[in-house]
């Protein structure tokens, strides 16, 4: 009788269950549920998030300029909108003053084109002559040559269409930003101290004091030496090209520290356009390669010399996950994505860093 009510001993896992149990994501499929949510969150709503992490990192830049105007007893709510009316005031006047030499360079644009179109068809005259051998090659072989129907197509421009069609988009997207900016700037201090005041114990209290100023730091800090590396650059560049005569110095330069925001791919797409204008004003390879070689020996010697020595190892994100979240953020919210990808990696190492639990993610971030 006590034999036969005894229950079973428990089967000891095997080793396919120990293997898969030292996985937590295989372990446990909350973690694949809340990532694949969080994906479908990003692009769903990429139009309300864009804005939202825009203002968020803008008003990281900017606090440093409110907190000086609050130095002269200056209330808040001014501050914020002097710091922001300023802000979007010398914005529209860098695009004013653009304006110009970005209307003449497009109007080289077809120039550039028939010239491009000239080398092409240079390089694949080889090409097209082999092409053409084999053709008849093969009309000799069948005897007789098919006749092929001639079909043609009406091509239309679609890049008025588009710009007309994206220009209210982008004008709500930054009307948006400049008054999620303002109310962030004039009452963000509310919002922190609502968060501390909910704080159960004052270890909690501390830390969130602690992680959100670390926070505003880190990225406030990066995003104004950015900035300014990015200026130098520029400058750099509008002079090396004033030196060898190409036009329109002053707006390549705002161009390429514009472009160097994004890292990597920044300085590529530079580089591309800058050959592209080159053929506007000369009909050889050799010579139209001088002025991207420039702009390309500029960008190197900032990437791994001035770049590095500024902002030291605090502000260093592996390489790694720098493409990867650019590549991401680019595909998920076009370039305004791929400009906010390194400020959001250090803003997440700066958080990661502040607990003990994410500190490993801070060390997996960092180079």
């Amino acid at each position: 009788m006590h034999d036969s009510a005894t229950p079973p001993p428990p089967s000891a896992p095997t080793k396919q269950q120990d293997d898969f149990a030292g996985i937590p994501i295989v372990a446990n499929y909350h973690g694949i549920v809340f990532f694949i949510i969080i994906f479908v969150t990003l692009y769903v709503a990429r139009g309300f998030l864009l804005p939202v992490f825009a203002a968020l990192l803008l008003s990281y830049a900017l606090a440093p300029a409110v907190r000086m105007i609050l130095h002269l007893r200056v209330p808040r709510v001014l501050a914020a909108f002097i710091v922001v009316t300023v802000a979007t005031a010398a914005f529209a006047y860098g695009i004013f003053a653009l304006s110009g030499p970005a209307v003449s360079l497009l109007e080289n644009a077809p120039e550039s084109f028939d010239k491009l179109g000239k080398l092409a068809q240079a390089l694949k005259r080889p090409v097209e002559n082999m092409n053409a051998a084999s053709e008849q090659l093969n009309e000799m072989t069948q005897g007789q040559k098919k006749n092929r129907p001639v079909v043609v197509q009406m091509e239309e421009s679609g890049l008025g269409n588009l710009i007309l069609s994206q220009t209210p988009i982008v004008l709500g997207a930054i009307i948006s930003t400049l008054i999620l900016l303002f109310f962030l700037l004039a009452f963000g201090h509310l919002l922190l101290k609502r968060a501390v005041e909910i704080s159960p114990r004052l270890s909690d209290k501390k830390r969130v004091i602690e992680t959100a100023r670390q926070i505003e730091s880190s990225v406030s800090q990066y995003l104004v030496t950015v900035s300014l590396i990015n200026a130098g650059l520029g400058a750099c560049v509008s002079l090396a090209l004033f030196l060898l005569g190409f036009p329109n110095p002053i707006i390549w330069g705002v161009l390429a520290g514009a472009l160097n925001f994004i890292p990597y791919l920044g300085a590529v797409a530079g580089v591309c356009l800058l050959t592209f204008a080159s053929f506007s004003i000369t009909d050889t390879l050799e010579y139209a390669l001088i002025y991207p070689a420039a702009y390309l020996a500029l960008t190197l010697i900032e990437g791994n010399f001035v770049t590095p020595l500024i902002l030291g190892r605090s502000f260093t994100i592996n390489p790694i996950f720098i493409i990867l979240v650019l590549l991401f953020l680019g595909w998920l919210w076009g370039i305004p994505g791929a400009i906010m990808a390194v400020p959001l990696l250090v803003a997440v190492k700066s958080a990661a860093q502040e607990f003990e639990r994410t500190h490993s993610l801070a060390v997996l971030l960092s180079k």
